[in-house]
């Protein structure tokens, strides 16, 4: 009986940490999504593929409107690094494309 309780007490922060993923999904599918519709040569190639990145596929990425603001953008950015950054058991594919679309849409606002 006491294997059971120690069963679900170790289970539980895992299932709070799934939960709380869960909220990321969408944006990982839309993510995802503008990933798989690139060619393959634009995806193996991880040095600066900001210019491969259209601004629409940028906007996608960091969750925002099109035509958002400056500090719009550097928030979106800044709230996904720190959720996705691969220091905090995020992908670093994932992150380089975060900071692609961050570079692509700061040098369209200028």
């Amino acid at each position: 009986m006491h294997w059971l309780f120690a069963l679900v007490g170790a289970a539980l922060p895992v299932m709070r940490r799934l939960l709380g993923l869960i909220g990321y999904l969408p944006m990982l599918r839309r993510v995802m999504g503008t990933l798989r519709g690139q060619p393959q040569s634009q995806t193996t190639n991880s040095t600066n593929n900001s210019t491969n990145l259209t601004v629409e596929e940028a906007y996608a990425i960091l969750d925002l409107p099109i035509g958002a603001s400056r500090e719009d953008i550097i928030q979106a950015h800044k709230q996904l690094m720190q959720k996705m950054h691969p220091d905090r058991g995020g992908s670093s594919h994932l992150a380089t494309k975060i900071n692609q679309a961050k570079d692509v849409l700061l040098k369209t606002t200028q």
